[in-house]
């Protein structure tokens, strides 16, 4: 069981609260190593050495570099893992929705779209009415619903138009 499926079947928490809770523990390791870093950097003398107020020990700045590094690191692969889950999720809830927006559109719709997605999100019109299956009126006519979808936007480039996804539509599929 994931450790964020544990916290799922205790009562009163929320999935927002589990994701808060997460994004204040990913701050919170970055303050600690912060604090860290700049504590030890307090003590460092003029002599390039550590020596610590309570055991009267020395250590070389040189020899703390990669321990500053791997903690450094450490904390990072933390607050990674942390953070994942959040993005995870939203990556799965946009995929779900792309599928939820292509079943609503007709098979000529969503070739086109797919069609733009290939083309990094813009197409001449005339290179869409080149399409199999496609002529001049039906590639006008699927562009057209498209628009009035808000799923495109269509501006005149000389005797064609230029087709080119929206860009919210353009970053979620993309």
């Amino acid at each position: 069981m994931k450790p964020c499926e544990k916290l799922k079947n205790k009562p009163g928490l929320t999935v927002s609260m589990i994701q808060n809770k997460k994004i204040v523990l990913g701050i919170g390791m970055i303050a600690v190593f912060l604090f860290a870093v700049f504590s030890i950097s307090s003590y460092y003398k003029e002599k390039n050495s550590l020596t610590c107020p309570v055991f009267g020990w020395s250590v070389s700045i040189f020899d703390l570099i990669p321990v500053l590094v791997s903690l450094g690191v450490v904390v990072g692969a933390a607050t990674y893992y942390t953070m994942s889950f959040k993005v995870e999720a939203k990556e799965k809830s946009l995929k779900k929705n792309i599928d939820i927006i292509f079943k609503f559109l007709a098979r000529e719709e969503r070739k086109v779209v797919e069609k733009l997605l290939e083309n990094k999100g813009r197409m001449l019109q005339s290179d869409i009415t080149r399409l199999e299956g496609m002529n001049k009126l039906r590639s006008h006519r699927t562009i057209k619903k498209l628009a009035e979808k808000g799923i495109v936007e269509v501006e005149g480039y000389g005797k064609t138009n230029n087709v080119r996804l929206v860009k919210e539509i353009k970053e979620g599929l993309m």
